[in-house]
């Protein structure tokens, strides 16, 4: 049995983690009630057992994790993708589209997808709007690794380049769309995570110093400025109570038409701006 304080669904996960190792899914699992794992997978069964009775994601067990319908490789190099993370991909299709609909814009549109982890939203940007000329960075080398696995099986023309925030995929400015995913939690609010995320997921994706939030949100509000096309659009998913601080980086940056968006449980998530046409 799993541990109610590892796991929120220990059944499902129990299922998971037998079909993981059975190749049964979880419909087989229930209507063949009379398969019996071998010695070799009842060990292996055990041995995912207890790495999740220590609060270790169910998707690292597993090496794979669903996001805006498709599935991800993921492990501990990555934070595990977040159902509400989709939200960006959302905003980027949809001004996309829009972008599309307008008569003076020829060509491809190019986006940069940073702070990228396993790629999930600018690859699944690129999959959803096969056209779209798609970037993503990382700062982490490992990261890279696991978004260009992601990339090759899901979006092959996806670019990856390494280094800090946009200026790795300058070259292919101007952008259309730029989205981000930043770590957000300051040192001194690692207090409010669940301690299963702290203890399991990279502390470089979550973690930044105190007081910088403002900093890392200033940094990519400043070069976006510099980086889109008249008109396009800046996305940045944020914390919890952080909305004012991401505003502000964005009008301090001279983005218009800032605003915030709620995830589908309103909840404050995401922030959104946009660089100034000739006409303002």
């Amino acid at each position: 049995r799993a541990s109610e304080h590892a796991s929120d669904s220990p059944q499902l996960d129990a299922e998971l983690i037998v079909g993981h190792v059975t190749g049964l899914d979880r419909v087989g699992l229930r209507t063949k009630d009379d398969t019996v794992p071998t010695d070799a997978q009842g060990a292996d069964i055990e041995a995912l057992v207890l790495r999740r009775l220590t609060g270790e994601p169910i998707a690292y067990l597993l090496g794979t994790a669903w996001f805006y319908g498709r599935e991800f490789q993921v492990d501990s190099r990555v934070l595990v993708p977040r159902p509400e993370t989709e939200l960006l991909v959302e905003l980027a299709l949809t001004h996309l589209a829009q972008r599309a609909a307008e008569d003076h814009h020829t060509g491809a549109a190019a986006v940069v997808d940073t702070c990228t982890g396993s790629g999930c939203v600018g690859i699944s940007i690129a999959a959803s709007s096969p056209t779209t000329d798609v970037t993503c960075t990382d700062i982490s080398e490992d990261a890279l690794d696991v978004a260009r696995a992601n990339a090759a099986r899901l979006a092959p023309r996806v670019a990856l380049a390494s280094g800090d925030l946009l200026r790795p995929a300058e070259k292919h400015a101007p952008f259309a769309v730029v989205t981000a995913n930043p770590p957000y939690v300051e040192g001194s609010q690692a207090g409010g995570l669940e301690q299963r995320v702290v203890d399991h997921e990279p502390h470089v994706a979550l973690f930044v110093p105190d007081g910088g939030v403002a900093a890392i949100y200033g940094d990519i509000a400043q070069q976006a400025a510099q980086l889109l096309e008249p008109g396009g659009l800046l996305a940045v998913e944020h914390g919890s109570g952080q909305r004012h601080q991401v505003v502000d980086a964005f009008e301090r940056a001279g983005l218009v038409h800032v605003h915030g968006v709620d995830d589908l449980a309103g909840i404050d998530r995401v922030v959104i701006g946009y660089r100034p046409t000739q006409g303002g």
